[in-house]
């Protein structure tokens, strides 16, 4: 069985840790391409505990992914098969939109998107490239 390319797009939640875990207790089954954030609308001034940066820092190390990219596209580049979003709420669907129109599967925490319209792109997305 080919193991399963996961990647991650933002780090805006800070719960990506604990969402992750569930994926390194069945790591024979996922191989980690990459993880990348997205630029905040506002940049941390630190990397303080609980911050985007060290948030990311610290799924980096304990999940042993090999490579941040700068870019989230150019993670998407290298064709995961499934991606985790914990961007900001407000660019769910413009993302998750985007990453299923590239055959991408997606894992989405809550709200789904912030109005009717972004939830519908998404299921237009997700219909369309099955």
């Amino acid at each position: 069985m080919s193991r399963i390319r996961l990647g991650i797009v933002g780090f805006a939640h800070m719960h990506i840790g604990q969402m992750v875990t569930g994926f390194q207790a069945l790591a024979e089954c996922f191989e980690w391409v990459g993880c990348a954030d997205v630029p905040p609308n506002t940049p941390s001034l630190s990397m303080a505990s609980g911050t985007r940066g060290q948030v990311l820092r610290a799924v980096v190390e304990k999940c042993g992914i090999p490579k941040v990219f700068e870019d989230y596209q150019d993670l998407l580049d290298e064709t995961p098969d499934l991606v985790i979003v914990t961007a900001e709420n407000a660019r769910h669907s413009a993302l998750v939109t985007e990453i299923l129109s590239r055959g991408i599967h997606v894992i989405l925490e809550k709200p789904m998107a912030l109005a009717l319209p972004g939830a519908m792109a998404m299921a237009r997305a997700a219909q369309a490239h099955q």
